[in-house]
């Protein structure tokens, strides 16, 4: 278990948007292995690349962690991502709930590290059309009986009745 690659990883991503992506190689080993959602990369190159990527149009990222579980040769840390961007409801915070499985090489940077987190409620819910459609479809998958896309519409077989 590594108590310091730990501590160096936590604290890297607690203002990750103030963070210079050079640092990136004391805390991830040269051939670390990277998933999330969206990509899988590997090694210390490809990952900054990413990192440079993804964090090109960010206003602001930072992490919050919320508990940190240690055990032989890893961690598991659950957080909470507070983020903006230009593109996603007009710059506004977000924030997203995740977890990341950390596992440490020898010398204690991370050797293996994968996100895990919902990738509607960092995207595709904040995005105009797509947002609408993705909240009604959780909503209609959830069991809501008030998941209709035009709310107060009676159903087509109701029937007229005279006065």
């Amino acid at each position: 278990m590594s108590m310091t690659g730990l501590s160096t990883f936590l604290e890297y991503y607690r203002n990750f948007s103030d963070q210079e992506l050079s640092r990136l190689q004391h805390i991830y080993a040269d051939n670390a292995l990277f998933r999330d959602p969206v990509h899988e990369v590997q090694g210390i190159n490809a990952l900054e690349e990413y990192f440079k990527e993804v964090s090109t149009n960010l206003t602001h990222c930072s992490f919050e962690f919320r508990s940190q579980h240690l055990h032989e040769g890893g961690a598991f840390v659950t957080w909470t991502m507070k983020y903006q961007h230009p593109r996603l409801k007009n710059n506004q915070l977000l924030t997203l709930e995740g977890a990341s499985e950390l596992k440490f090489s020898r010398d204690g940077r991370v050797s293996y590290h994968c996100d895990y987190y919902d990738m509607g409620a960092m995207v595709y819910e904040h995005v105009p059309l797509v947002g609408v459609i993705v909240r009604w479809l959780r909503r209609r998958l959830s069991g809501d009986s008030q998941s209709h896309l035009a709310p107060n519409t009676a159903p087509a077989h109701a029937s007229k009745t005279s006065a």
